[in-house]
């Protein structure tokens, strides 16, 4: 029997024959819709606790929930969950995993300054933390200590490991301005959070909803195709919505169109060929908005915000399948020119090369694009005249971290018309990158993260289309 054979139902007439003829999923699943609906009715989980627990008693009998007193129903019931992200947080995790009904642990733990754009290297750190927590916590509270969002990749992530955690947190703080994003996003139940009470208007957040790829069998390439330019057309049409809700509106031109869909295609071909694993296609997850803040100015500031989140190979192991001789001989030459007394590890100068235009693992004349156009996107749209609203992107892939930020948040275009940007003062690459822009971190994240922030201003936009 399946869970949609008797959804919807009242619990008082789920008998313990029906209950029992469900799987532990199933099961699982049935007492989470119970007690969110109970939840909404009654505006507390009181109630709600009580009918899960009276539907544990009829699947196998009294004596497990009265055990377990203090431990929400839906922690007797959970069991460990394999999850890449977890796994590579937790060394070792599945050994230090505690069963919810043998754990003592409480927490209180607040996220702060979550942002792979700004602090890189301590949001990553935090999420560790939280990956931590979940192995041998009972209970807790987990805040979100910021006023608002700055970059939406971490409540990515932080999406994709709930869903190998056990519902261990209880509750927790955040922020208005947050709690709209995170709604707006779609990702308030992505992330397994309980409706926010009392939300209402939405008017200063403009949403480019949460779109995934989950890991699955390959599909035909047609079918692969498809879902690329639904999501490219989409995003774009969603950018061409920002711009267009401007105090001066603006549009994007056709072939500003067509450029931008041709950069997003490239990124989530990207993301699932890294992640693929023979028949098992690699999953992508993609998520925006635009925020309208309020400035110490009289004008108002229009933030975006769009990352890119995939599980996989690392862009360093992606890169050393790079089948053209002549790009093998110098990324290998580059990483050990480099390597020795420039603070970067092997594969990080892997990464950051494996990022110039015309270097790919495909064969000549495919990909080896979209890094650099992204990059340069963002620039244009983020042209402004304020100086602490300029276009950042962070790029994230297993231990190595590339920032495109301050005086290299741009690319350098050669005499060629190839786009490289070495993180050095003569664009050379002769010369090592920049230790604050291009550097190792202590944690690692087993895939890549493209986290990506600039401000749409609507005067620079104007005066750049006047001087063209």
């Amino acid at each position: 029997m399946k869970l949609n054979d008797i959804w919807p139902c009242s619990v008082s007439r789920l008998t313990g024959d029906t209950i029992r003829r469900l799987s532990e999923e199933d099961f699982y699943e049935l007492c989470c819709r119970v007690h969110v609906r109970a939840r909404i009715r009654n505006g507390n989980d009181r109630q709600a606790d009580k009918l899960v627990r009276r539907l544990i008693r009829r699947r196998r009998g009294p004596t497990m929930a009265s055990r377990f007193p203090g431990l929400p129903p839906a922690m007797i019931l959970a069991k460990y969950a394999e999850n890449d992200i977890l796994n590579e947080f937790v060394t070792n995790r599945e050994k230090k995993w505690v069963h919810p009904t043998k754990r003592l642990d409480l927490f209180d733990y607040t996220l702060t300054d979550l942002s792979f754009v700004d602090t890189p290297e301590d949001t990553l750190r935090q999420l560790y933390d939280v990956a931590k927590i979940e192995c041998t916590s009972r209970d807790g509270i987990l805040n979100f200590g910021d006023a608002q969002i700055r970059d939406i990749g971490p409540y990515i992530v932080l999406g994709l490991m709930r869903k190998g955690m056990v519902p261990f947190v209880r509750g927790g703080t955040m922020e208005v301005p947050v709690q709209k994003v995170i709604e707006a996003v779609r990702l308030r139940e992505f992330m397994k959070m309980q409706p926010f009470p009392g939300l209402s208007e939405r008017d200063d957040v403009w949403a480019f909803k949460l779109r995934e790829r989950n890991a699955g069998p390959s599909s035909t390439e047609p079918a692969k195709s498809y879902a690329f330019s639904l999501v490219a057309d989409e995003l774009v049409d969603t950018i061409n919505e920002w711009i267009g809700a401007l105090p001066i509106p603006l549009t994007l031109m056709p072939n500003a169109k067509q450029h931008l869909n041709k950069i997003v295609t490239e990124i989530l071909d990207n993301a699932e060929r890294h992640g693929q694993s023979g028949e098992i296609v690699g999953d992508w997850h993609v998520a925006g908005f635009m925020a309208r803040r309020e400035t110490q100015s009289q004008d108002d500031a229009y933030d975006c915000h769009i990352a890119f989140v995939n599980t996989g190979i690392t862009i360093a192991d992606n890169i050393q399948r790079i089948s053209d001789g002549r790009l093998r001989y110098d990324l290998s030459r580059y990483v050990e020119m480099h390597r020795t007394g420039s603070g970067q590890s092997s594969a990080t100068l892997a990464t950051l090369y494996a990022m110039q235009d015309g270097v790919s693992s495909l064969p000549a004349g495919r990909g080896g694009l979209g890094m650099m156009e992204m990059v340069e996107m963002a620039n244009r749209l983020g042209k402004t005249n304020h100086l602490d609203r300029q276009p950042e992107v962070t790029v994230i892939s297993g231990n190595s971290c590339i920032r495109f930020a301050d005086e290299f948040r741009d690319c350098h275009k050669r005499e060629d018309g190839g786009r490289v940007q070495f993180f050095n003062k003569e664009f050379d690459v002769e010369f090592p990158p920049d230790r604050h822009n291009v550097f190792d971190m202590r944690h690692a994240y087993p895939g890549t993260i493209v986290a990506m922030r600039f401000s749409l201003d609507c005067q620079a936009q104007m005066q750049t289309a006047d001087s063209e």
